[in-house]
């Protein structure tokens, strides 16, 4: 490990020799051969003496460091691209074949809401209501977490995997996912448009995050992922987080103990949430955190030397029990968290804990039918809101999404909602406008009382939902002069 105290410019030469050295064995080796079948052969035992060389980790360090080391330290890059395998050098094809095609159409205010009418009809936006006005909101976004995983929403369920959001689940508010995987599932809570990929490629216009943050708020991103994942630490800066912690940071603080697999165990990153709330308890903040454990399809297994009590024992003979087990634990760890915010007194009437994931958990073949699922893509998530007394019990009635969270953490901030927003907000008791995702290759639409999502026959609507208000905020979105 010698090579981590070298400068800057000695591992790029040492790079580039390694590099150089693996090509010409390969061509080397597997010139002239007497066959096809000989060439390929040869080729397979070098690519796999090449994968387990020092060439392997050293290019995958390079990867991210020319990409995403925007602030982390060499060693940390590597060690998060070791994990991840192939994960930067495979994502960059991947990345400008899905940014190759425009989908959007950039309008000022007045041409969106002219759209609007036209699609909606007039009168079915739901004008603002008084504000609440936290303090401190906590966002926490529960990877892969459907709402049929809480029993008391799913009677099909044997017995609870979720008894602390079983004890809560008369604040819990069924919304739909229509934007997933994570990375456009955050994009349609903070930015509350359904066209989630162009949303991405624009820079995240209309972020409730950039609007506190522009108002004041200390805006913070904790993740128990690895912070260069799928680019997030241009992606999470272009939100509008002014703060972003990750397992590259946990490293980085010597905490390597509870950093396994795709990252932090999330006990120890709900841990680390509670001591910066309890450093800035002064101070308006907006705190994100995205969990890992329950990433389908096994969960976490590694949790280093955490305690849990033992999972029921219905899950023990499901052919899905690693990832139910998962579910369970990290179902302790909430109530561990939450317990943990109280001891402190950091739940108080200022602060509002908001618990949702950050879409549903996607069909995959271990998941037994009697679980209660649709096996689609587009399952319902829970979304749950926990205060001291000032906060106003929030409906459980109504017809909410992912587009609802932006309205609604800016309602519980005390700022104006966004016209650009689609969302009305889930302070409100009713809303008959449909649900809108643009994340297959044709629109979909729910309609309320339907339980599962439709191809959009609708032109105008499918017209609004590639349609964005220009924002001055992100260059990619700007209006022109």
């Amino acid at each position: 490990m010698a090579f981590l105290n070298f400068s800057f410019l000695a591992k790029v030469l040492i790079i580039m020799f390694i590099i150089g050295g693996n090509v010409i064995l390969i061509f080397r080796y597997t010139a002239y051969p007497k066959s096809k079948k000989q060439f390929f052969s040869k080729l397979l035992f070098v690519s796999i003496i090449f994968y387990f060389s020092p060439g392997h980790w050293l290019i995958l360090g390079t990867t991210a460091l020319i990409s995403q080391g925007e602030r982390t330290r060499w060693r940390d890059d590597m060690r998060s691209c070791e994990l991840y395998f192939a994960d930067p050098i495979l994502r960059l094809p991947a990345l400008a074949i899905a940014n190759f095609k425009k989908n959007n159409d950039l309008v000022d205010l007045v041409a969106f809401q002219a759209l609007e009418r036209s699609a909606f009809g007039p009168g079915q936006k739901l004008a603002p209501v008084r504000r609440h006005g936290a303090k401190r909101i906590i966002f926490i976004l529960v990877e892969s977490f459907s709402l049929n995983l809480i029993k008391s929403h799913n009677g099909q369920l044997p017995e609870s995997i979720t008894p602390f959001l079983d004890s809560i689940a008369g604040s819990t508010r069924p919304i739909w996912t229509c934007s997933t995987p994570t990375t456009p599932g955050l994009a349609t809570h903070f930015c509350s448009h359904p066209n989630a990929w162009e949303t991405i490629r624009l820079g995240y216009p209309h972020s409730v995050v950039r609007r506190l943050r522009n108002q004041g708020w200390r805006t913070v991103f904790f993740e128990s992922p690895y912070e260069t994942f799928d680019e997030g630490i241009k992606r999470i800066s272009d939100l509008g987080f002014s703060e972003h912690y990750g397992a590259l940071w946990q490293l980085e603080q010597r905490n390597d103990k509870y950093v396994k697999q795709w990252g932090t165990c999330d006990r120890w990153t709900f841990h680390t949430i509670v001591n910066y709330l309890d450093g800035h308890r002064n101070e308006r903040v907006f705190l994100a955190g995205l969990t890992i454990d329950t990433h389908f399809p096994v969960g976490r297994t590694n949790y280093s030397d955490l305690d849990y009590p033992d999972e029921p024992k219905w899950t023990l003979s499901d052919p899905a029990h690693l990832w139910l087990r998962s579910v369970y634990r990290f179902d302790y760890d909430l109530k561990l968290f939450v317990g943990e915010l109280k001891a402190k007194q950091l739940l108080d009437n200022d602060t509002v804990l908001i618990i949702t994931a950050d879409h549903s958990c996607p069909p995959f073949p271990l998941m037994d039918s009697r679980l209660g699922v649709n096996n689609s893509r587009y399952e319902k998530i829970p979304w749950i809101a926990m205060s001291g007394d000032g906060l106003p019990i929030l409906p459980i009635e109504g017809f909410g999404s992912q587009l609802d969270s932006a309205p609604t953490i800016a309602y519980l901030a005390g700022i104006t909602p966004d016209p650009a927003w689609w969302g009305n907000g889930l302070q409100f008791t009713h809303d008959t406008r449909p649900l809108v995702s643009r994340m297959e290759e044709k629109p979909l639409v729910l309609y309320p009382g339907q339980d599962r999502f439709q191809p959009l026959p609708d032109a105008k609507l499918a017209n609004l939902s590639r349609t964005f208000v220009y924002d001055n905020d992100c260059p990619k979105a700007r209006a022109p002069r």
